[in-house]
């Protein structure tokens, strides 16, 4: 079972500190700050694997774009 929110949280990360997949897996196991924004434990960090293909059904489905598109414009609109 994946948790959706959550997984979106690992690509937000992901992309705003321009990490590959294996850099964000380890950089969920190193930092707590991370795993508490995700909302994973150290037992539960998604692997590179997942990650990647989490974002691939996200790209394939054109539901990728639209969530980041819509995230920078809350973002925009809360200033």
């Amino acid at each position: 079972h994946l948790d959706y929110l959550m997984m979106f949280k690992v690509l937000l990360l992901q992309r705003l500190h321009n990490l590959s997949d294996d850099a964000m897996e380890y950089q969920l196991l190193d930092r707590i700050s991370f795993r508490r924004f995700v909302g994973c434990h150290e037992a539960t960090v998604p692997d590179a694997k997942t990650i990647w293909l989490y974002r691939e059904k996200l790209t394939k489905s054109g539901r990728e774009k639209e969530l980041f598109d819509l995230f920078y414009a809350h973002l925009t609109d809360e200033g």
